[in-house]
């Protein structure tokens, strides 16, 4: 086998037909795949996934019991997956064509263990937004060169699938998208030979409807707490740099900056629990003291939160969210 494409999906009736026959109507000539994990939808997926495979041999349906996350359905489908590849592709989202011909004539050519490649986004409009950020090819060992690319999105990543066994992210259910960060970090850190190329080969599709749309803000900020624990975890058992961590750290901290003031923004009356997030911060050796406190303050006090997020992402944002907060609160 030499491709294998997971697709997790949850109570993505609207989109899952859309995304799977861009899978299927790929010009491929070689054996693909696609294992759908249904994580306990309450819509009519399953149904529609059950159709589909009647028609199409290649498609194989995995029944959560219950709700798992993707990280999780990720991880149960890579368990049973037979390519020689591994792609991942969300159930609201879409190939470009030839995309998998591309990818894995690339994977062969170059040896290397993750192709990585441009992605990009498109509304409910039909808006298209090309996000760019591989300019030229590269086959490179050394991590510091591609780290950029590897900050999120674990759908812009091709990768052997012997760099996928018994991985530590999908051992925990991670109710945050920051799971797409543990996942490439983790593949990142495993990996020997990387090669980036500037192909725009998969839609984001940008759901007004998604669960990520509507989580709290302290939420996200409570959630860092696990994320932390797992990265630690993933850290110490790949033998990390100081400065891999240290950059995945930083994005963490950018965020919590950030919900920060948009909690107290809010005016939510929900309580963040800063023990164990500070503690969790505490695992890093990276952490100074320092930086610690001004998580701390941001979480605490809300001019620092202001503070912060002027300081990490400018004027301009800053008004702007505070401006949004005004206006959703009329």
């Amino acid at each position: 086998m030499d491709i294998s494409v997971i697709v997790p999906v949850y109570n993505a009736q609207e989109f899952l037909c859309k995304c799977l026959d861009s899978i299927f109507s790929q010009v491929f000539e070689g054996t693909l795949e696609v294992i759908t994990i249904n994580d306990a939808s309450t819509d009519n997926s399953l149904a529609i996934l059950k159709e589909y495979q009647l028609r199409e041999r290649r498609l194989i349906i995995i029944a959560n019991e219950f709700n798992q996350k993707p990280a999780v359905s990720r991880a149960n489908g890579m368990k049973i997956a037979q390519g020689n590849y591994i792609m991942h592709v969300d159930a609201d989202d879409w190939l470009m064509p030839n995309s998998l011909n591309k990818l894995h004539q690339k994977s062969i050519e170059s040896n290397a263990d993750v192709v990585v490649y441009n992605y990009l986004i498109e509304n409910s409009i039909g808006e298209r937004k090309y996000i760019n950020n591989i300019s030229e090819e590269l086959i490179t060992k050394d991590k510091s060169n591609v780290l950029k690319y590897f900050m999120g999105n674990s759908a812009t990543k091709f990768v052997k699938r012997n760099l996928t066994t018994k991985m530590i992210t999908g051992e925990y259910t991670i109710n945050s998208t920051a799971e797409d960060l543990l996942y490439c970090t983790e593949i990142l850190l495993r990996a020997g030979s990387i090669c980036i190329i500037p192909d725009t080969l998969y839609v984001y599709f940008q759901n007004e409807k998604s669960l990520t749309q509507k989580v709290r803000p302290e939420t996200v900020i409570q959630n860092r707490v696990i994320l932390l624990q797992v990265l630690r975890r993933i850290a110490l058992a790949n033998n990390a740099e100081s400065r891999i961590i240290n950059n995945i750290l930083i994005r963490f901290e950018r965020i919590i900056y950030s919900y920060s003031m948009k909690y107290w923004l809010s005016n939510s009356k929900a309580i963040i629990e800063t023990e164990s997030l500070i503690n969790s911060f505490r695992l890093f050796p990276e952490m100074s003291e320092k930086r610690i406190m001004a998580i701390y303050l941001s979480i605490t006090k809300k001019r620092y939160s202001i503070y912060f997020t002027f300081k990490n992402y400018g004027l301009k944002y800053t008004l702007y969210s505070i401006i949004r907060s005004f206006f959703n609160q009329k």
